[in-house]
């Protein structure tokens, strides 16, 4: 919520010179005299959905006894919206999204001659919803585990693994038109030395090339987690004709000190092109889970621990970087103060470069404003236009449930606004998504059912 104020003085206090002014008791006072502008204050939402009916009051109480009284004037109101005189009630409906700053007065007179205004400045913000469109009913490739969904250009790379036998074999598929068309790129992530397997890897673009970080490579036969193996080295591919991936950085996350800083599967990874730094968060080695903070400042060559034990310990979340601010949001894990692992409806955000994370957005009520979805883990995450883009995601403790739903938010994860649902991006859960000239790609997954093959392109 964006609380705006001008003047520290309540209306009351304002009209104390009315012989009565502050309370609501009757009063044969003839005369009245202004001694202090009134308070304007209201509380409007970050953004709202354009087309739904809107009422805000105007906060401050108003005991205004005769002669005294109060006039409500507005400018620049959105188109749809209008101000009530006497009460300063604003309420209206506005269709078309806009952003638009109004100002309120306050207008106080007395019996003497004596006016003053107070006055408050309002940010209204009305949204769309992101209308949603199928690009690819089944893309012809199969399913991918967890895939990462990343972008070079205006070409789409959707990079994961498909299970054949006992082992997940990486696979790597290109769009050049928006997703509509997938092809093969022939040239898959290379396995890490003396392995057959690798899956729950991530992968991450920062616009020239393309980047894996971690990832398991035991296979399915493996079933104790004491037991599993993982890729230590950061690789990149390089595109081409044909691409190339080479390894970048062996083993770049050890330290003796920190047991869980090697490779690990099921983190989190984000590139922020504003200060071309990229970011990897938590992930699951064994059965520990991490909550680790790296910052590689040279395209992922080398890295530096910037958090290691004061921030959120969580695997399968998303992480994003927007507006100068890293975000983390979902996932399954456990605040620095919990021991019990949990799944985790919140948003966390760095403006420190991953040194130290807040909660920006907590659980509450499933409202048309909202945090991230109570079905976080799994959810996949985008920043475009300056807003913050969460969807689909699954309760894994318990019953497995699915959801299709899709947040957005204009205030850098503070409050988030659900989109009505859409059943074109449907239920899924560890599905890739990017963003994409200024849209929304969402791609694969899995459900309640089976695994989803379908790419959805939004326009926000």
């Amino acid at each position: 919520m964006k609380f705006a104020h001008w003047a520290p003085c309540l209306l009351p206090l304002v009209l104390a010179a009315c012989g009565g002014g502050g309370t609501s008791t009757t009063t044969t006072t003839t005369t009245c005299n202004i001694i202090a502008a009134p308070s304007v204050t209201y509380a409007v939402p970050a953004a709202v959905y354009a087309g739904t009916p809107q009422v805000y009051t105007q906060n401050t109480p108003n005991f205004v006894p005769t002669p005294c009284s109060v006039e409500y004037t507005a400018t620049n109101l959105p188109a749809g919206m209008s101000i009530n005189a006497a009460s300063g009630q604003i309420s209206g409906t506005v269709v078309t999204p806009s952003a638009v700053t109004s100002t309120v007065s306050a207008i106080a007179s007395g019996s003497n001659g004596v006016t003053m205004t107070g006055r408050a400045t309002i940010n209204f913000v009305f949204i769309k919803p992101v209308a949603w469109e199928v690009k690819t009913a089944n893309h012809n490739i199969g399913s991918l585990s967890s895939p990462s969904l990343a972008t070079i250009g205006s070409t789409l790379y959707a990079v994961g693994s498909q299970l054949v036998g006992i082992n997940y074999v990486p696979l790597m598929y290109q769009s050049i038109d928006a997703g509509a068309t997938w092809t093969n790129t022939t040239t898959p992530p290379p396995l890490p030395p003396a392995t057959t397997s690798l899956r729950s890897f991530r992968v991450v673009s920062d616009g020239a090339a393309l980047y894996l970080v971690g990832g398991r490579t035991s296979d399915t036969t493996v079933t104790a987690a004491a037991s599993y193996a993982y890729n230590n080295d950061v690789l990149k591919f390089t595109p081409g004709s044909p691409g190339i991936w080479s390894t970048l950085a062996v083993n770049p996350f050890a330290s003796a000190a920190f047991p869980l800083l090697g490779g690990k599967e099921e983190m989190a990874l984000a590139w922020d092109a504003s200060n071309a730094t990229m970011y990897v968060h938590g992930g699951r080695r064994g059965s520990g889970v991490g909550s680790e903070t790296f910052r590689s400042t040279d395209h992922g060559a080398t890295w530096i621990l910037v958090n290691s034990g004061s921030s959120f310990s969580l695997v399968n979340h998303c992480m994003m970087a927007a507006n100068g601010n890293v975000f983390i949001l979902g996932g399954l894990g456990f605040s620095p103060s919990g021991t019990t692992i949990t799944e985790f409806p919140q948003a966390l955000r760095s403006s420190n470069g991953g040194s130290s994370w807040s909660v920006v957005s907590n659980v509450g009520s499933l409202s048309t404003i909202r945090p991230v979805p109570a079905k976080a883990v799994g959810a996949s995450c985008a920043a475009t236009n300056g807003r913050l883009y969460v969807a689909g995601g699954a309760n894994v403790l318990g019953s497995i449930s699915y959801t299709g739903d899709v947040l957005q938010s204009v205030d850098n994860g503070v409050t988030w606004n659900l989109d009505p649902v859409s059943t074109i991006v449907g239920q899924r859960a560890f599905h890739g998504m990017a963003a994409l000239s200024g849209k929304l790609v969402i791609f694969g997954g899995e459900n309640a059912t089976s695994p989803v093959t379908s790419v959805v392109l939004g326009t926000p």
